[in-house]
């Protein structure tokens, strides 16, 4: 409650401690995950999704009052856990936190652009082969479009742009038949 009513009582300590938090707590853990017998066929059911969610959450309140403090922490989770997070929900709050990061925190984006991509591009490549077939599928390809558009539009890569994101959207993006159409109304949406 101090943090989200009086953020500047809360010590660098205590940032980094709540961080360390949200880390935890935005891993897929197994022994979460339940595996259900159900005679023909078996249902996994992953009782970790409400707590990976509100971890994600807290780390955006986090990031939006202490912004200079946790950028790179943010960004890190991103990669560690965000990208690798089973819930298509966790997954797309991720992604939008990094659109969130390359508008306000881009020097730290493009700093970190190898390990952003080495992240998302895989989840990017494995749900634009399905997105016509699943909802989940469709919404996590937006989202990456939308990390995709914001990073390489951010101010710090517009000044110094990064080939390898470059090349990513030119030939993986705007060259898949799928993908391509969601890119340009991205695009043409942020020049209204």
């Amino acid at each position: 409650m101090v943090f989200q009513n009086a953020p500047e009582k809360v010590s660098a300590g205590e940032v980094e401690t709540m961080m360390k938090l949200t880390h935890g707590d935005s891993k897929v853990l197994a022994s979460l995950v339940v595996e259900l017998d159900l005679g023909a066929f078996k249902q996994k059911t992953d009782n970790g999704i409400p707590l990976r969610r509100a971890a994600y959450m807290l780390q955006e309140a986090i990031y939006d009052r202490k912004k200079d403090q946790v950028a790179l922490a943010v960004i890190e989770n991103i990669c560690m856990n965000g990208a690798l997070d089973t819930d298509a929900d966790c997954i797309v709050l991720n992604l939008n936190m990094l659109v969130k990061l390359s508008h306000e925190s881009s020097v730290m984006i493009a700093s970190h652009i190898d390990q952003i991509l080495a992240a998302i591009c895989p989840i990017f490549e494995k749900h634009v082969k399905s997105p016509a077939k699943s909802d989940r599928a469709e919404q996590i390809v937006a989202g990456v479009l939308r990390a995709f558009h914001a990073m390489v539009n951010s101010e710090t890569l517009v000044a110094d742009p990064k080939p390898k994101l470059n090349d990513f959207i030119e030939v993986n993006v705007k060259g898949h038949k799928d993908a391509a159409p969601i890119y340009e109304k991205i695009n043409e949406s942020y020049k209204m």
